[in-house]
């Protein structure tokens, strides 16, 4: 009976230790898992920023696109209206 009990008590001294062990390493687990969300939060953080940044050039981009589409309409024009040949109307009993 003595030997049946000790036993038992070695079968739970191992079963105990193979729990510490687990929640050992769930607490590593979780530490690694902690420092990657953090991690990830910085990337996120740090993409964030240059979407921003893209975005700012992007619509400083399109200003100067516009900007210089109608400066040459309007200089297109304005050749085309200064090659027309100025014709007086002429003087009247002339």
């Amino acid at each position: 009976m003595l030997g049946n009990l000790n036993h038992t008590v070695c079968h739970f001294t191992e079963e105990i230790s193979d729990l510490t062990e687990q929640l050992g390493e769930g607490g590593k687990s979780i530490h690694e898992l902690e420092k990657l969300r953090k991690q990830l939060e910085q990337e996120k953080s740090e993409i964030q920023s240059a979407l921003e940044e893209a975005e700012v050039g992007f619509s400083e981009m399109n200003k100067l696109f516009f900007f210089f589409f109608f400066l040459g309409k309007k200089k297109k024009s304005a050749v085309k209206y200064n090659s027309v040949p100025f014709r007086s109307p002429g003087l009247p009993g002339a």
